[in-house]
C-alpha cells in the first residue's frame, strides 16, 4: 500500500517559464546586470557553476564568474543579479497552477503524506516558505541543503529518512529530468509517475523527450490533479 508521495518541483509542480517574457534568457539577463559577456557566463554556468545545486550560494558563483571574467562587480549589481535570477521562480512559487493545488489538496484529504525533492540552489527556492505549496507539502528536501542532487540515491534517502517509512510505500512523481526516475529506483522506490503537462504546454521538451521519460515510469499523467484517480491502480 502506498502511503507517501515524493514530488519533484520544477516542471512537475511549478514552472518559472510560465512567467517568462517572450525570448527571455535568464543567463543573458543576469550577465547584463553583472556586466559579463553572456556567452562567457553560459559556459561558466554549464561547467563549474553546476555546483549551485549543492551547497554553494549563488551569489558566490556570481562573484567567481565576475572574477574569472576580470570584471569588478558592485554589491548593488550582485543584488540586482540575484533578483533577476530568481524573480520568475518567486512568481511560480507564489502563484502555482490551480490544478496542481487542487491535486495536492485531494491527495492530502485522501490521507497521503507528501514530500518534495528538488535539485535547486538557494535563490531558486528562497520563496518556498511563503509558497502555498509549502502548506501542502510539509517535508521539503533541496539539494543545496542536502549536499546531494538527483539522481544520487543519497538525495532521495535524505527525504525518505524524514518520512520514516519503507521506500516501497512511496511513489515518486516527476517529469523525468536529471535521471530522477533511475535515482528513485536505486533508492528503493518501486513506483514512478511521470507528469508531462508542463513540458507539453511550454514547449520545454520535445515530444520524443517526453515519450522517453514516460517510458521509464509506471504511469503517466498530464497533471498532478490526475494522481488521485490513478494511484489505486499502481
Amino acid at each position: 500500500m502506498y502511503t507517501e508521495i515524493i514530488f519533484d518541483l520544477f516542471h512537475t509542480l511549478i514552472s518559472p517559464e510560465d512567467f517568462w517574457p517572450a525570448d527571455y534568457s535568464r543567463e543573458r539577463a543576469v550577465a547584463q546586470v553583472l556586466g559579463i559577456d553572456d556567452a562567457f557566463l553560459a559556459e561558466y554556468w554549464n561547467g563549474p557553476g553546476r555546483s549551485r545545486y549543492l551547497s554553494r550560494p549563488v551569489v558566490d558563483l556570481f562573484r567567481d564568474a565576475a572574477h574569472r571574467a576580470d570584471v569588478a562587480v558592485a554589491d548593488e549589481s550582485l543584488a540586482g543579479a540575484l533578483e533577476m535570477y530568481g524573480r520568475y521562480h518567486d512568481d511560480a512559487l507564489t502563484a502555482p497552477r490551480t490544478d496542481v493545488v487542487r491535486g495536492l489538496e485531494a491527495l492530502r484529504e485522501a490521507g497521503y503524506r507528501l514530500a518534495l525533492l528538488s535539485n535547486a540552489d538557494d535563490r531558486e527556492v528562497s520563496g518556498w516558505p511563503t509558497s502555498p505549496l509549502s502548506e501542502l507539502i510539509p517535508i521539503a528536501g533541496f539539494s543545496y541543503r542536502i549536499g546531494a542532487a538527483k539522481p544520487d540515491p543519497e538525495a532521495y534517502r535524505a527525504v525518505l529518512d524524514q518520512l520514516g517509512n519503507d521506500p516501497r510505500s512511496v511513489i515518486f512523481v516527476g517529469d523525468g529530468g536529471s535521471q530522477e526516475f533511475e535515482g528513485a529506483r536505486r533508492a528503493g522506490i518501486e513506483r514512478i509517475v511521470c507528469v508531462t503537462g508542463f513540458g507539453t504546454d511550454n514547449g520545454l521538451r520535445t515530444h520524443r523527450a517526453i515519450e522517453r521519460a514516460a517510458a521509464r515510469a509506471d504511469a503517466v499523467v498530464s497533471s498532478v490533479a490526475d494522481l488521485p484517480s490513478i494511484i489505486p491502480g499502481l
